[in-house]
């Protein structure tokens, strides 16, 4: 599911690139009192010198206090461009986005996430109505979908012209962050060298940088990923081998507990398949009601541990199993009834009826 949402905003073709605002020192990480901004030169050259990059977005961010009547809320002011939309694919649910005309006349117009809007406005529409923000008087155009990301809702944001960020709330032509879409996920290595040559060429060779590629960010997510299922599967792999080692030991000492009753069973016929047949069936379903319990209790666990997160950190996470998966966990939980109970099963077939009905 994380990669999905990675995969919806591009994230295998895009990149980030943002100023380096924490500088490694004698081992020692100081911040950046006057980092280096971006300039509409940075967005040219790096169009201009590479072909493997499709789009360039430019952002200048800012903390956000938003309010609304009596209602206030602090989100993410998002500085940008007409094309920020398509870049993520992240499209408006109501009114509009940004247009050239807000940008080239520094609008003071701003288009809210879903969050910020319902706690903002309630149930109401926003669109054409005024909010403050940072102090100064907005009109709401527009309310984006809903969007997570990395199980992280992107709600709480607010997306003003990039000019109206940089003249009317920093107060200078910079900006902080480049989004940028490559062409193709195989030509990363050679478009992420485009932009660092670009960038070198405007800023000089000591100029610091963050580049970050969404193929490495998911190559690592992956590796996590894998880890953890890995990490996973040896545990469960544990806890069924010791589950099935107690459903056998069980069932052995049930053996040795019932057996007058097989004794009394192959008196009256019952054939040795019968006496292994009743007892893989009892393990069979021993197991399958422990693994009933043990779905129930890992679903209602989940959701227990999702709603916790997302109410202590403010977090999108959902936590759920597929129909698939649970079918998957049933079936191993009856196989590993049947395998545990083969050996006790077999141990009861070959029962003398004599000494079983001899022994008490």
């Amino acid at each position: 599911m994380v990669m999905k949402e990675f995969e919806s905003v591009r994230g295998g073709t895009m990149v980030w690139v943002s100023p380096s605002r924490f500088v490694n020192r004698d081992g020692q990480w100081l911040e950046v009192p006057d980092y280096e901004h971006f300039v509409w030169q940075d967005v040219l050259e790096i169009s201009r010198s590479s072909n493997a990059v499709r789009q360039v977005v430019p952002a200048a961010t800012s903390n956000a206090d938003l309010r609304y009547a009596k209602t206030s809320y602090g989100g993410m002011v998002y500085g940008t461009t007409p094309t920020f939309p398509d870049l993520y694919q992240w499209p408006v649910s109501s009114g509009r986005f940004i247009i050239d005309r807000d940008v080239t006349r520094w609008r003071k117009v701003c288009v809210l996430g879903d969050e910020l809007a319902a706690k903002l406005f309630d149930d109401a529409d926003p669109v054409g109505k005024e909010l403050k923000l940072n102090g100064q008087r907005f009109a709401v155009i527009g309310v984006m979908e809903p969007k997570t990301v990395f199980n992280e809702s992107w709600g709480n944001r607010v997306f003003v012209p990039i000019t109206t960020v940089q003249k009317r709330m920093l107060g200078h032509e910079g900006f902080d962050l480049l989004s940028i879409k490559v062409a193709d996920s195989r030509v990363m290595d050679r478009a992420l060298g485009d932009i660092e040559a670009a960038l070198k060429t405007n800023h000089g060779e000591e100029a610091g940088f963050d580049i970050v590629s969404g193929k490495d960010a998911m190559d690592q997510i992956g590796g996590v990923i894998n880890a953890v299922k890995s990490s996973i599967a040896a545990l469960a792999g544990i806890s069924l081998m010791v589950g099935g080692i107690g459903i056998m030991n069980m069932m052995l000492v049930s053996v040795t507990e019932r057996r007058r009753e097989i004794g009394i069973r192959k008196s009256v016929g019952a054939r040795h398949v019968d006496i292994v047949n009743q007892f893989t069936l009892e393990a069979t379903c021993i197991s399958a009601l422990g693994g009933i319990l043990g779905i129930s209790l890992g679903l209602g666990f989940g959701s227990v541990f999702s709603f916790v997160l997302n109410q202590v950190w403010d977090l999108a996470f959902t936590s759920g199993a597929s129909v698939s998966n649970i079918l998957l966990s049933l079936a191993i939980s009856l196989a590993i009834g049947l395998c545990a109970g083969i050996y006790p099963a077999l141990k009861a077939s070959q029962l003398s009826p004599v000494d079983a009905m001899n022994q008490e």
